[in-house]
């Protein structure tokens, strides 16, 4: 045992996988568990608590073993550098990293992080005299790897974005080195130092290949296959430089050459958790419209994970109802019709249709603003259609059609419902207490 390094290798990568574990517990609402490890039945409040102990009791115990294994030598600079490198960055960015809208400190981390590892690559041992047995083999491998998606996007009759292919071609091969150093180059070079066999070596980065990008199951897969390949050849003596382009080439012809639904828009980690739920959540009350109460009453328990009181509900109803009557404001000033008017009788411009209304210039704010208070909507009828007449009357400038006005609902939206999704699984700490202040209208941010 005390010869053979591959226990401390497996030990290495299982405190990997449960930090990763771990951390999306830790991070994860009920809706998103389902994604993050599925099992029968799905995962009750209380598994919420249960999975980052049980994984941190794991991974104390992988540690155990891997440092009893080493007991009787000193643990060499190289081991620690990997055992304590991989679960950190992992850590980072399932424990620390949001999804959305980093801080400066998440910033500084992501830095300070990127500084180690390009210490570590500098600081990375020869991987010995290679062996070039096999060199001239690497075409078939390349081959699968640029030509499977290939041909598998023009059998299904995927249609390219040619743009999207030439900016990815460009950019990729800058991504593709800092891959194969973190998941490659560090690793590699180290176990190979520490005299662990080739075959593991290539099963333990590409199972640090596929980690990164858990829990995206076609991702994930095609990612191990690729490092398994590419680690036997980069240890059998093929230039890094070699790798990086047939990495950037092989990445650039699945990601547009497969149809997103199948490849999930090539996300992964906590992202790729957060828009399935999203996107799960937002059809919960049909694929058209639905009542905001309903919505909300249903998609509580799987976001914050209990029901919604009901002061919170009637906080959440009217602060939506309100965001509802201002974009109703927002659609007439950006519409075609209000753009002739406004060019006849020399009135403002209409606002940029590409800006939200709460970005648009002051100005325009305190119109929309205007039609959507309170007050506004108790002096025109408490009605929709009494509040659509005044909106017709007042801004186009016109009495509303008999037929006009009948698609215009308070009812939500796909692209609302998923809006709403986002900021319960987004602030889950915050709406997990009772007494949190209602959103306000900057930060709805209704579409």
């Amino acid at each position: 045992m005390k010869r053979n390094p591959e226990p401390l290798v497996l030990a290495w990568l299982v405190i990997c996988l449960v930090v990763v574990l771990g951390g999306a517990a830790r991070r994860s609402a009920p809706v998103e568990m389902g994604w993050v490890l599925p099992i029968p039945g799905g995962w009750s409040q209380a598994d919420l608590w249960l999975a980052p102990l049980i994984t941190s009791l794991v991974a104390v115990a992988a540690g155990i073993l891997a440092l009893g294994i080493r007991r009787a030598r000193p643990l060499t600079r190289a081991w620690g550098e990997i055992l304590l490198f991989f679960p950190f960055l992992f850590g980072f960015f399932w424990f620390v990293f949001p999804v959305s809208s980093p801080s400066i400190g998440n910033w500084l981390g992501a830095g300070i992080l990127l500084g180690v590892t390009l210490r570590l690559v500098a600081s990375s041992p020869k991987t010995g005299t290679p062996d070039r047995q096999g060199y001239r083999n690497h075409l078939p491998a390349d081959i699968l790897f640029v030509g499977g998606p290939i041909l598998a996007g023009i059998l299904i009759g995927t249609t390219l974005d040619l743009r999207a292919v030439l900016f990815s071609l460009l950019l990729y091969p800058f991504y593709s080195v800092l891959q194969l150093a973190v998941f490659l180059v560090i690793p590699a070079s180290r176990l190979r130092h520490l005299a662990v066999a080739d075959r593991s070596i290539t099963a333990a980065c590409a199972v640090l290949f596929a980690l990164a990008h858990w829990p995206n199951p076609l991702v994930m897969a095609a990612t191990f296959l690729a490092m398994f390949l590419w680690g036997r050849q980069y240890l059998r003596g093929r230039p890094l430089r070699e790798l990086v382009l047939i990495m950037a080439i092989s990445a650039t012809v699945f990601s547009q050459f497969l149809p997103d639904n199948v490849t999930r828009h090539m996300r992964v980690g906590p992202g790729f958790v957060r828009r399935e739920a999203i996107e799960k959540l937002a059809v919960l009350g049909g694929q058209n419209h639905c009542q905001p109460r309903e919505f909300m009453t249903n998609v509580y328990p799987l976001t914050i994970g209990r029901t919604i009181y009901l002061e919170e509900l009637t906080n959440w109803l009217a602060v939506i109802h309100r965001a509802r009557r201002h974009t109703m404001a927002w659609q007439f000033f950006i519409s075609p019709e209000y753009a002739n008017l406004a060019a006849r009788k020399a009135l403002d411009a209409p606002p940029s249709p590409d800006l939200h209304w709460t970005d648009l210039p002051s100005h325009w704010r305190e119109r929309i603003i205007s039609y959507g208070q309170d007050t506004y909507w108790e002096e025109h009828g408490r009605n929709r259609d009494d509040f659509l007449v005044s909106l017709y009357r007042e801004i186009l400038g016109r009495e509303r059609g008999p037929r006009e006005g009948a698609d215009w609902t308070f009812k939500l939206t796909e692209g609302q419902r998923m809006r709403l999704a986002e900021i319960l699984l987004e602030g889950r700490p915050r709406w997990r207490e009772e007494s949190a202040r209602p959103l306000s209208l900057q930060e709805l941010r209704l579409p």
